[in-house]
């Protein structure tokens, strides 16, 4: 059965440059296919198909980082520069407070998202804006790096060539599944 949140994405809000992606038991990713095409078969193990694009109108706020309380860099590992450190579980812990404290400037400006945590380590705050599929991509991804900016998020998902796991998927290097945590429906329409 396809998932809902594929349907979703290709139906409800029209990105049919929808693409997919997995990864093989040897650890190998294969590549990039249409979602149109695998709908036409009826043999598509959807289970495999763990990665999806970004949608055209949606900015992904991606966080598997926190700012070390030492010398306020961004760490992605456990060991900082600056040498502060932190084991695997307070590492976890701080990126979730950090995501925490986003999730509430986003509430706080009004902004309906859904904060998902990605069965690893990490958040992904999505975010629907319509008036993005009227731009130029070029426009259309600088709109979305200065919202990235905004709020401290990761630079790359600011292109619609990049995956991120799909919704309630399994993540193929944890097993971990990502899950919803707190969602604002709706849409965001772009400030004058």
């Amino acid at each position: 059965m396809i998932p809902a949140s594929l349907m979703y994405i290709y139906n409800n809000l029209g990105f049919t440059d929808l693409e997919l992606s997995g990864r093989y038991r040897s650890g190998s990713w294969s590549k990039w296919i249409r979602f149109d095409r695998l709908m036409e078969n009826e043999y598509t193990d959807w289970d495999f198909y763990t990665d999806r694009t970004i949608a055209d109108i949606e900015v992904v706020l991606d966080y598997d980082f926190f700012v070390c309380p030492e010398c306020k860099k961004h760490m992605h590992k456990s060991k900082c520069k600056c040498g502060y450190e932190v084991n695997k579980e307070e590492r976890v812990m701080w990126i979730q407070l950090y995501a925490n404290g986003i999730r509430n400037r986003l509430i706080q400006d009004g902004y309906r998202f859904r904060d998902w945590f990605s069965g690893s380590k990490g958040r992904h705050f999505s975010l629907l804006f319509p008036e993005l599929r009227e731009m130029a991509e070029y426009k259309r991804k600088i709109w979305k790096q200065k919202f990235i900016d905004k709020y401290n998020g990761e630079a790359l998902k600011s292109s619609n060539r990049v995956m991120i796991l799909r919704e309630h998927a399994k993540n193929p290097k944890t097993g971990g599944q990502k899950v919803l945590l707190y969602e604002r429906p709706g849409f965001n329409y772009m400030e004058a």
